[in-house]
């Protein structure tokens, strides 16, 4: 199961939708990173890129992708340049160093609790 990021979508909140799906079911999950716009550059910037992959690493996704297409006229590399990856370098670096560590933010942070039948008129 994947979450998909991009389209000025909200990343907590697809994250949240897949990751408590991928429990109901007890698969792994990960996120998709997608396009953000209709037309060239299509990705967010690098540093956007790395906070979405940073943040789908702590709340506890097995894998994260970025869709990378089209072949643009010019880059050999689909829709990533040279931001996305030395983002993508930064990530991996930032994840493996033994020295770093970073906040677990796949625990919840509150509950919500509605009465029975909320919203069922």
């Amino acid at each position: 199961m994947f979450a998909q990021i991009g389209w000025n979508a909200s990343v907590a909140q697809q994250l949240a939708l897949v990751k408590g799906a991928a429990r109901l079911q007890n698969k792994d999950w990960g996120a998709i990173l997608t396009w953000k716009y209709y037309s060239p550059p299509y990705l967010d910037d690098g540093e956007q890129i790395y906070d979405q992959m940073l943040t789908s690493y702590q709340a506890g996704a097995k894998y994260i992708v970025i869709f990378n297409y089209p072949i643009l006229e010019g880059n050999d590399y689909g829709a990533l340049t040279d931001e996305h990856f030395d983002a993508i370098e930064r990530f991996w670096k930032d994840v493996t160093d033994k020295e770093k560590s970073f906040d677990d933010l796949s625990g919840a942070a509150a509950a919500l609790v509605l009465p029975e039948n909320y919203g069922w008129g």
